[in-house]
This record gives C-alpha cells, sequence and structure tokens, in this order.
C-alpha cells in the first residue's frame, strides 16, 4: 500500500491550511462557506486535539484527505507550521490526480491578485504554485468560485463508489451543527450551515453562504454519476423545502429522505396529481386584489392545528396576497412516510394549481410539517417562484417569517435569502 492509499479518502475531510495571525477570518468564511455547500472541512480551530502541535497535525493529515486548501495570506510567511509541514505535504499528496488541492489567495497588489504569492510567501523558488489554479478570494466571487472547484474536485472522485450503490448518492444536512469533521455520516457531502448563536431563526450569514453554493448542488450529484439522493439529517423546514427545489424531479430521479426517527420518505416519478383522501383545503381567502402579485399558502400538516400566526402573517402583511389557502390532512394523526410520494403530489399540486389561477403569482409558502416530506414537496416545485417561511416564537408572538426566496427558472441564483444579519 502507497502513502497516497494511506493518506487519500474519497469522502474525508480537506484540510484547510492557514496563518492564524491575519488568515483567521477569511478562513472562516472560507470554511463555512464549504460546509454549506456540503464539503467536510478539516481546522485545527475545531479539530485539533490536546498534544504536541507537529504531531497532531501530522496525525490529522495522514487520517485520510479528500483534499487541502492553502490559504495565503500576507503573513503566512512567518508560519513554520504552514512553510515547513502543512504545505509540502499538501503540494507533495496533490502530485497524486485524485487528491484536490485548491489555493486560496488573498493577497493584492495593486488591485489585482497577486498570482506569485503563494511560491514567494511560502519560500518556494520552484514555481510549482504558480502552476496551479488560485481563486482570488478577497472578493465574493473568487469566494463562490473557490467553494465550486473544491467542491467539483470532491465529486469527481466519487463516481466508482456512487456506481458500485447503484447510482445513489448520499447526503446529509444539519442547519443546527458546529460541522466539526469528527461530524461524518458517512456521505458524500454534509451539508452544514452554520448555526446561529441565539434564537430559533437559521443564521443569515449562514443562509447566504448556502445560496451561493446552491447554484451548483444538482450540478454535484449529477457530475459524481448519481441519479439518485439518500438524504438524511434535520433541518430548518425553509431549508430543507429549498434543497428540494434545488433536486427537482427534472434532474434527480429518485429521492429518500431519512428523518430524525429513521423514518424513510421517498418519491420516485412525479406524482402530479392532488389526492384529496390525504389532503384537503381546510379554508381558502380570496382578498379581490387582482393587481396582487402573490399568493400564499399554508401546508399546516402536522396532527394538531395551529393557525394563529398564520392567521398574524395574513393580517399584517404590507401588500395583500390575491388569495390564501390553509391546507390540512384529510385524516387525523401522523401523516403515513409511505405515502410520502402521493402527499408531495398533492401539497405541490394545491400550490402549483393556486399560482395558475392567478398568473404566475409568487407562492408564499408556510410548511409546517415533517422534515422528511419537505423535500418530496420542493422538488416538485421547479415551476414555480416560492417565499419560504420560518416558525419564530422568541418575541412576544409567534409569527412566521420569510426566509428563503426560491427561483428555479434563475440557474445563477436559485435561492436566495431574505433574513438580514
Amino acid at each position: 500500500m502507497n502513502q497516497m492509499d494511506e493518506t487519500f479518502d474519497p469522502i474525508g475531510p480537506h484540510f484547510l491550511s492557514y496563518r492564524q495571525q491575519d488568515g483567521t477570518q477569511v478562513t472562516d468564511e472560507i470554511m463555512w462557506r464549504l460546509r454549506a455547500a456540503g464539503v467536510l472541512v478539516w481546522r485545527d480551530a475545531a479539530d485539533l486535539s490536546p498534544g504536541d502541535t507537529e504531531t497532531r497535525l501530522e496525525e490529522a493529515l495522514a487520517d485520510g484527505l479528500a483534499g487541502g486548501i492553502l490559504v495565503i495570506t500576507e503573513d503566512v510567511a512567518n508560519s513554520r507550521i504552514v512553510r515547513e509541514l502543512e504545505a509540502p505535504r499538501l503540494i507533495e499528496l496533490a502530485a497524486h490526480s485524485s487528491f484536490g488541492l485548491a489555493i486560496a489567495n488573498d493577497v493584492v497588489a495593486w488591485g489585482e491578485p497577486d498570482y506569485g504569492a503563494p511560491d514567494r510567501l511560502l519560500g518556494r523558488d520552484d514555481g510549482k504554485l504558480a502552476g496551479f489554479v488560485q481563486d482570488s478570494v478577497a472578493s465574493p466571487d473568487g469566494m463562490r468560485q473557490l467553494v465550486e472547484r473544491v467542491r467539483r474536485l470532491r465529486v469527481r472522485n466519487l463516481r466508482e463508489r456512487v456506481a458500485a450503490c447503484d447510482g445513489w448518492l448520499r447526503l446529509s444536512v444539519q442547519t443546527r451543527n458546529s460541522g466539526a469533521s469528527v461530524d461524518r455520516t458517512g456521505a458524500a457531502l454534509d451539508l452544514r450551515v452554520r448555526p446561529a448563536r441565539s434564537g430559533r431563526l437559521p443564521d443569515a450569514t449562514g443562509l447566504r453562504y448556502f445560496a451561493d453554493s446552491a447554484p451548483g448542488i444538482a450540478d454535484a450529484v449529477i457530475d459524481a454519476g448519481a441519479s439518485k439522493v439518500r438524504l438524511s439529517g434535520g433541518a430548518h423546514l425553509s431549508v430543507a423545502l429549498a434543497l428540494g427545489v434545488l433536486l427537482p424531479t427534472t434532474r434527480i430521479g429518485r429521492i429518500e429522505v431519512l428523518d430524525q426517527y429513521d423514518q424513510t420518505w421517498s418519491a420516485g416519478a412525479p406524482a402530479f396529481g392532488a389526492e384529496p383522501d390525504l389532503l384537503h383545503v381546510a379554508e381558502e381567502h380570496i382578498t379581490g386584489a387582482d393587481d396582487a402579485r402573490a399568493v400564499a399558502v399554508y401546508l399546516d400538516l402536522m396532527p394538531m392545528p395551529n393557525d394563529g400566526a398564520w392567521l398574524a402573517l395574513l393580517d399584517q402583511v404590507p401588500t395583500p396576497f390575491a388569495a390564501a389557502v390553509h391546507v390540512r390532512p384529510a385524516a387525523d394523526g401522523m401523516l403515513d412516510p409511505g405515502r410520502g410520494a402521493a402527499l408531495a403530489g398533492t401539497a405541490a399540486a394545491v400550490v402549483r394549481e393556486l399560482t395558475y389561477r392567478h398568473a404566475g403569482a409568487e407562492a408564499h409558502i408556510v410548511y409546517r410539517g415533517p422534515f422528511g416530506l419537505a423535500p418530496l414537496i420542493g422538488r416538485l416545485l421547479n415551476t414555480v417562484r416560492g417565499v419560504l417561511y420560518e416558525w419564530d416564537d422568541t418575541g412576544e408572538s409567534a409569527r412566521y417569517v420569510p426566509t428563503l426566496r426560491t427561483s428555479p427558472a434563475d440557474q445563477s441564483r436559485p435561492v436566495e435569502t431574505l433574513l438580514h444579519d
């Protein structure tokens, strides 16, 4: 077994090498952007075990990495660990085509990226790093390009694994976990949105990083040779719906969602017809505001109805909706995961029908239901412009807060965040 066999793991973390003195802030952003894109990351601040620094770093580098990222800042020249240990080892591993080494260059000279900085600051006279593709992370566009490049490097090595699993790709999602490399699920992509420090709502910056990486999620699945996705974990429901929108039936043939209770919700070929024995419109509001450009749908799918925050939303929205419907299960009790495809098809049919009746109006979707069903609904909304809401009870009264906007037809920006820091 050669050294590459011992150190390379296609679903292992990507090692972040940086100088703490001036690189902590930019590395923190790179880390959370990568995690939001599904890339597992190893970083000393979260993952370094107690003990001698060099020994522990050697252990981490030998513990099965998928790739590495060299973060180049001006003061990296003064980091012996980066210059003498991390960078040489990562460059050595990068000699093997499977190992993905990316260079995040934060050095600017005369207003332009300084592509000679990596070799110069790391004391290399062979000019080797100048031959690597470098992403200038001094700009948001450069950050997005870096993340997409690293994700592509990761998924290209998964094709053999996916083929051996009959075209299935495992994807896990969490919006409340810290995201350290020990948070490994064995999934090809471990999507971790930066958690909020307090409250029920997701973190606004974390959602922005998720939205920035959103255009490439389906491409990553397909580039790995997958046509089917097994999704697990747990997330804020707006993110779960949005993730479904990003994995539409037109691109991903089948999806299975394993929820927190080990129940599986699955759907293959899209079910577009409504089944009234599953869900029904309990109440419909027609405002008469013919010039309104939005409609609202409350998918209230838990056993006990709870419409206080929903009614408050209808009363307080600045511009009245053209119409609003309140959808409830037709029978009492918890929904049956075995009917996931039919439930999702029925819920999506209500949303689509309401938008079509109002000239393709934007659908404001308030979802209160199982996590496992949310992505199945979302993947059927690839023709609907939507605003997704989150429940928040940290104020004087419970409310629904607009969190994400989805525009499936906009391939460059299918998701954007509506929360603010």
